[in-house]
């Protein structure tokens, strides 16, 4: 099925003109920019915000690309997962709203004070028009059928319209391949450079005893999420593999080998080169 994905918020941001026509003044310019003034203070809608890019981060992580206006494609497979999860950072999102909302009427007061002769009452909504500011909605709709043509058209046009629709239909399926693929490259590429990065160090002792340079690497640190992010794609393409397109499982299964723990990579240095160049091979193939 198509979904979309609508999240509002308020900024809490008002352009001032008396106050851009004073900066421009007192600089002697003109057409150089608009002051924005901040109504509420940052920290009061951060929660909000972080949870609405958990939100959207989650969703296009969990669909594909479809159409140009925002729909994304989320197969069957992922549906209940999908909203399950959105279900929740919709709850944790209203829950903050109506903590900000209680909290408004004591915010505008210390806007008040921090604005000072900028502040002006008149830009700030009435609390009953605030919630209307916030919202987080998802709505389902069935991917176009070619054989669902209700118009009294002629059967030449009809199939005309059925040809077009089918090409765009396989284009948009082509595009969400490549995204599936595109995902896998970036996270595989990521993790090849960084366990790529060694560096020869002539004046190190081999633990072998043989003669020669040793490899050590330039840093060993590196987030969790470098493999997390391998293991998190193992789990959710074939889910979005609505089309089971053969090369799409077949990366699948070649990216399994490089979900390992972390720690290992960190400690073994031999097992972090054999890592990368499993990675590397990997990306000979996408």
């Amino acid at each position: 099925m198509v979904v979309n994905l609508s999240i509002s918020q308020w900024t809490a941001r008002k352009y001032d003109a008396k106050v851009s026509k004073e900066v421009e003044a007192s600089h002697q310019a003109h057409d150089s920019g608009r002051f924005n003034k901040i109504l509420i203070a940052t920290e009061a809608l951060k929660a909000i915000q972080k949870i609405a890019g958990s939100a959207r981060t989650f969703h296009y992580f969990n669909t594909l690309p479809w159409g140009d206006n925002g729909d994304r494609i989320l197969p069957s497979a992922n549906y209940f997962n999908y909203i399950t999860e959105m279900g929740k950072f919709k709850s944790q999102f209203e829950g903050l709203v109506e903590e900000f909302i209680t909290q408004y009427p004591a915010l505008i007061e210390d806007a008040r004070t921090r604005l000072n002769t900028m502040f002006n009452n008149n830009d700030y909504p009435h609390p009953g028009f605030i919630r209307d500011r916030f919202g987080i909605k998802f709505a389902f709709m069935p991917v176009p059928d070619t054989d669902d043509l209700r118009v009294n058209i002629s059967d030449e046009e009809v199939n005309r319209i059925k040809s077009e629709i089918q090409g765009e239909i396989t284009n948009r399926i082509d595009n969400t391949v490549k995204d599936m693929l595109n995902r896998i490259k970036e996270a595989v590429g990521h993790m090849a450079g960084v366990l790529s990065n060694e560096v020869a160090d002539v004046n190190a002792v081999d633990p072998t005893g043989k003669a020669g340079i040793v490899y050590n690497f330039k840093n060993q640190v590196f987030r969790d999420s470098l493999v997390g992010n391998i293991c998190n794609l193992i789990e959710v393409i074939p889910a979005l593999n609505f089309n089971n397109d053969p090369h799409v499982n077949e990366m699948v299964n070649m990216i399994k080998p490089l979900c390992v723990n972390p720690d290992d990579l960190r400690k073994n240095d031999e097992f972090r080169r054999e890592i990368a160049k499993k990675a590397k091979n990997v990306l000979s193939y996408i």
